[in-house]
């Protein structure tokens, strides 16, 4: 590149920086704010996978993923000030879809727990009281069965004990 074509680009205003990494850093910026404005509306960092909120999740994902291979010594964009912005909003690195199904599963299982005592048995009737429950030990036969033929599932060995 000679010095007449660098002055003919400068005339045009030719941008010498990288474009796709100042588009990729205006994006990771816009999905920041983003969160910010989700944290403010809604008072936690939960954000439902629903079409109204699936850039901003799927986002979050990614940050944690990147999170996840930083920790492994991989390098990615996930820079040490994004982090700490991150930080800041009070961002779970964990993953939240693990941690609330984990939730559930343990409130099922105080309900199931609470059933036998007072019931004595484990024959939950589907009815409307008990659905939810009837569903859900539908569920972990189901599973169980599953695990049994070396298929993966979410029965995990700790809740089997």
């Amino acid at each position: 590149l000679t010095e007449d074509r660098i002055e003919l680009l400068n005339k045009v205003g030719f941008d010498w920086d990288n474009v796709q990494l100042k588009r990729s850093q205006h994006q990771w910026n816009e999905r920041y704010q983003e969160l910010v404005c989700y944290i403010e509306k809604c008072g936690n960092i939960r954000i439902p996978r629903n079409p109204q909120n699936a850039t901003l999740a799927d986002w979050t994902h990614k940050q944690r993923q990147d999170y996840k291979q930083l920790q492994k010594g991989e390098k990615n964009k996930l820079t040490e000030d994004r982090i700490e912005l991150l930080n800041k909003v009070g961002f779970d690195w964990d993953n939240v879809q693990l941690k609330r199904s984990q939730h559930q599963w343990n409130e099922r299982y105080q309900e199931l727990v609470c059933y036998i005592e007072k019931c004595g048995n484990i024959r939950i009737p589907r009815n409307p009281q008990n659905a939810t429950l009837a569903d859900w030990t539908h569920k972990q036969r189901q599973d169980y069965k599953q695990l049994q033929k070396g298929e993966k599932n979410k029965l995990t060995e700790d809740r089997i004990e």
